[in-house]
This record gives C-alpha cells, structure tokens and sequence, in this order.
C-alpha cells in the first residue's frame, strides 16, 4: 500500500489552497456592496429594511401623545409668534 498516494505534497495542497482562495475573492466580488457615508446613513437604511413590531409601534405613539408640547423657540417667543 502506497502512502504516497493518500496524502497530498505541499505543492499540491497550496495550488489547492490557493484556487479555493480565489473562489473565495471571485465571489465576494460579484456579491453585492453598499457603503455609507456614517452610522446615521446605515441605521436609516436598517430602519428602511425593519418593519416596526405592532406592539413597539402602538407604544410609541401613546408615549408621543402623553409628551408635552414642544416649546416656541426662543426668537419666536421675542418677535411674539
């Protein structure tokens, strides 16, 4: 029985290696990509793709309609609008 035969050299282990590598290249490549300008880029794009649970959404509201007003800004308070 030959033992030759049931293990790879090291030549042919990286040129195996080394094809599985660019495979691995090849495919991320072709995937596609989306870059951000920041974390505010990336959460409205989270936001856009995660629809809001009912329950979340029906407590956030009450919790807006319980919120006080907001006040005038404080040029509209001196010109008196």
């Amino acid at each position: 029985m030959k033992h030759d035969a049931r293990f790879r050299s090291d030549e042919e282990q990286i040129r195996s290696e080394s094809v599985s590598g660019a495979r691995v290249e090849q495919r991320a490549e072709t995937e596609k990509t989306t870059t951000f300008d920041g974390p505010e880029a990336l959460l409205r794009h989270d936001a856009a793709q995660t629809p809001v649970p009912p329950g979340v959404a029906d407590r956030l509201r009450a919790s807006l309609a319980d919120a006080p007003a907001r006040p005038a800004s404080w040029w509209r308070r001196l010109l008196g609008r």
